[in-house]
């Protein structure tokens, strides 16, 4: 949720390098949470299993967003 205000944020901004500032925001809050996945299941709160679809989703998210920063005109 937080990654998507923060997408939607950077897209309203005037400049290019603001909106790359903001994807890149999003990007790193996506690591972040895949971080605290890996914690969750490494202390047993998480089963492996319902976090690797989590994983999974991160993964993806990360590479949409990283092909739209290279897809933004200069």
């Amino acid at each position: 949720m937080l990654s998507r205000c923060t997408i939607a944020e950077g897209c309203g901004k005037s400049s290019r390098a603001e909106t790359l500032r903001f994807l890149e925001i999003a990007a790193g809050s996506a690591a972040e949470t895949k971080h605290h996945l890996l914690v969750a299941m490494e202390t047993g709160i998480m089963l492996s299993v319902d976090a690797g679809a989590y994983l999974a989703r991160i993964v993806t998210v990360r590479r949409m967003l990283f092909a739209l920063i290279k897809r933004l005109p200069s």
